[in-house]
């Protein structure tokens, strides 16, 4: 087992390490309740500097303590089955594209795995039309 680079603490306790392709939190999270394999990072951010800045740019619109809390629920949001008022598509470009109007949770996950963005919209975007304007983007 060789840890991540930067070797990601958890406010919690625990750490990302990186088992062949595969990223595992050892750690217990209470973001984790009620997520099936919450433990496994599935859709991690493409590296700890992207991480950080989507974690600076939208923090305020969450109430995660760290980096790693904001990747977990990501993780989590991307990573269930995606029922009502969940809607999903995936653009041209092989992104998907996941919104909640009920929690306002957005994300997008490039075809390499990558998680793109999350994040809440404003509320004057909470609507059908912020979605599908979104699963219409080609960049």
């Amino acid at each position: 087992m060789m840890p991540l680079s930067a070797k990601l603490e958890d406010a919690v306790t625990g750490q990302w390490l990186r088992i062949g392709t595969k990223e595992i939190f050892t750690g217990n999270s209470s973001m984790c309740n009620d997520v099936p394999s919450c433990a496994e990072r599935r859709l991690p951010f493409a590296d700890v500097i992207t991480l950080n800045f989507h974690f600076d740019k939208h923090k305020n619109e969450f109430s995660f303590a760290s980096e790693i809390e904001y990747q977990i629920a990501a993780d989590a949001f991307m990573s269930g089955i995606a029922n009502p008022p969940v809607k999903e598509c995936t653009r041209i470009t092989g992104d998907r594209v996941r919104f909640d109007r009920k929690s306002g949770c957005f994300a997008v996950v490039a075809p390499s795995g990558f998680l793109k963005t999350f994040h809440k919209p404003s509320q004057k975007w909470k609507d059908k039309v912020y979605f599908e304007w979104e699963c219409a983007r080609v960049t």
